[in-house]
Formats: structure tokens, C-alpha cells, sequence
């Protein structure tokens, strides 16, 4: 009566390697090549354009991190079908073999060797799983520190390149303002010569102001407001505002993440 050997070492039709659907560098390249994009432009003076071009970026980020989601939930499916199809022809073989030779071993171990092929795909299928929950955090974070750099590039070109937009960040500090005399605005020194020169535009901004003393604050740097009144310190600095635009993408980062789960 003849033997059947059986080898232990199961392949899926050709060996399987996982795709690394995180692409790390792919990322990095880019961020990379986004920055290099942003830098190209500079030289534009159309507000609206910039901001277009920026939306367009955020837009290509989030599509990115679509495509990385889609890219590792079809890896998954694949590694599950092919497991699923190789243990059931691996069940049917060894029954035949088993039915031919009187073997009930034959059946008992190629069902086990299936068992194997199915539990292994299924802690594959749970390693994909959690990694693309922590993949949805970590893309979050790359693309709100993506948009934060576009902002304050963009915010950066417009003081540059507009000295009008300093005087815009002052008025909206002079209008949160509840007492109009006694009033000291600190400023980069940067900006100083320019303020100097708008005086008295400055103190026509806002009804009530007849004089305000104009301070250069060493610590502040480019595009920073700050007006000392004598209930306390109104800041419509570039980087407070940044800070809201900060909170403000956060929260309906998070919003529209939550209803894409749900749905």
C-alpha cells in the first residue's frame, strides 16, 4: 500500500508580499514636492489665486490619504479570498486522498493545514485593521501640519509682499477695543517704520481715537499686534490667528471624519 507525504510548508500560489500600503517615504516625497510648490509661487500677488492653490493642495492631501485607506482594505480582501480559496481546495484534495487510500490522517491534516492558512489571513486581516486606525490618525496629523504650512506661507507672502496687511491686523485689534485713549501698540521692528509712517491713518480707523503711542517690541517678530489698553493686552497677532485656523480645521477635520465612519 502506498504512502502519502505530505509537505508542511503551504504556499498560496506564488509567495505573497504584503504591500506596504503605509508608503511613509511616498508622504515625505510629497510633502516634499507640495513645499516646493508653494515656494514656485511666491511671486504671485493674487490673494485669491493663493488661496485656490492651497485649497487645491489640501484637496490632493486628503485624496492621498483616501487612496492609502483604499489601498490597504484591498489588500486585505486579497490576502482573505486567496486563503480562503487555497483551504478549500486544500479540504477537498486531502478528503480525495484520504476516501483513496483509506487515510483518514490524509483529511485530518490537510483540514488542519486549512484551520492554519484561514487563521493566519485572519490576524493578517486584524493587523491591517488596526493599523489603518492609527493610519487615519497619523494622516490626520500630516495633513493639519500640511495645511498649517501652506497658512503660514501663504499668510508669510502676504506681509511680505503687502505691506497694507499689517495695518489690517492693527485695525482689527483697535476695534475689540472698549476704551479708545491710553492706548499703546507694539509691533515688530520690522513694522515699525511703516506704522510710524500710518500714524495717523492708524488712529482714524476707529471712531473715538484721537493719539496712540507706537512701542517696537524686540520679541515680537513680522506681522505681530499687539495694543496694551487699560483693561489689558488685545493680541490679533499672525500666530494667534493661526492658532484659531488651527482649531477651527481640527474640529471639522474631525466632524467630517466621523460622518464618513458612520456612513
Amino acid at each position: 500500500m502506498s504512502k502519502i507525504y505530505k509537505s508542511r510548508n503551504v504556499l498560496i500560489g506564488a509567495p505573497k508580499h504584503i504591500v506596504n500600503v503605509f508608503r511613509s517615504e511616498t508622504r515625505i516625497n510629497e510633502t516634499k514636492i507640495i513645499e516646493e510648490n508653494i515656494e514656485a509661487k511666491s511671486n504671485d500677488d493674487n490673494t485669491a489665486a493663493e488661496e485656490e492653490y492651497a485649497n487645491n493642495i489640501i484637496e490632493d492631501a486628503k485624496q492621498m490619504y483616501l487612496s492609502i485607506i483604499e489601498e490597504a482594505n484591498a489588500e486585505a480582501r486579497r490576502i482573505i479570498e486567496a486563503a480562503e480559496a487555497e483551504a478549500a481546495h486544500l479540504l477537498s484534495s486531502s478528503r480525495e486522498n484520504g476516501y483513496k487510500e483509506g487515510y483518514e490522517f490524509g483529511y485530518l491534516e490537510g483540514k488542519n493545514e486549512a484551520s492554519s492558512i484561514i487563521d493566519e489571513a485572519s490576524d493578517i486581516k486584524a493587523f491591517l485593521d488596526s493599523r489603518r486606525d492609527s493610519l487615519y490618525k497619523e494622516t490626520e496629523e500630516q495633513i493639519l501640519d500640511l495645511v498649517m504650512s501652506i497658512s503660514e506661507k501663504v499668510i508669510g507672502q502676504e506681509l511680505s509682499q503687502n505691506r497694507e496687511a499689517i495695518l489690517s491686523l492693527v485695525n482689527q485689534a483697535l476695534q475689540r477695543c472698549a476704551f479708545k485713549n491710553k492706548l499703546v501698540l507694539k509691533i515688530s521692528p520690522s513694522d515699525f517704520d511703516f506704522i510710524i509712517e500710518n500714524k495717523y491713518r492708524i488712529c482714524k480707523m476707529v471712531e473715538g481715537i484721537s493719539d496712540i503711542d507706537i512701542v517696537s517690541d524686540l520679541s515680537l517678530k513680522e506681522g505681530s499686534c499687539i495694543i496694551e489698553t487699560p483693561s489689558g493686552e488685545i493680541n490679533s497677532s499672525t500666530d494667534v490667528q493661526l492658532k484659531e485656523i488651527e482649531k477651527i480645521f481640527t474640529y471639522i477635520y474631525h466632524e467630517n471624519n466621523v460622518s464618513s465612519q458612520k456612513d
